[in-house]
């Protein structure tokens, strides 16, 4: 298998970790529009969307804007 087809394959895996974990949170903030709530994700999704695309290590900072409450990013 040349290199450039075993990188496709990688990148494909990497690409299907992260769709699975973007559609884990926009489940719950679906179903929380759905009760009437604003659609936040607390800290413990936020985690366990990281340990499904395989990035549990990353540390998880929450920062607050003017008009955004709890907004948390990943620190590289």
């Amino acid at each position: 298998m040349n290199e450039e087809i075993r990188m496709l394959l990688k990148l494909t895996a990497e690409n299907t970790k992260y769709v699975a974990a973007f559609s884990y949170l926009k489940s719950i903030t679906d179903d929380s529009v759905a009760r009437g709530y604003s659609g936040s994700i607390g800290r413990e999704e936020i985690e366990t969307a990281m340990r499904i695309a395989g990035l549990e290590e990353k540390e998880i900072d929450v920062i607050q804007f003017d008009n955004c409450k709890d907004v948390a990013y990943a620190k590289d």
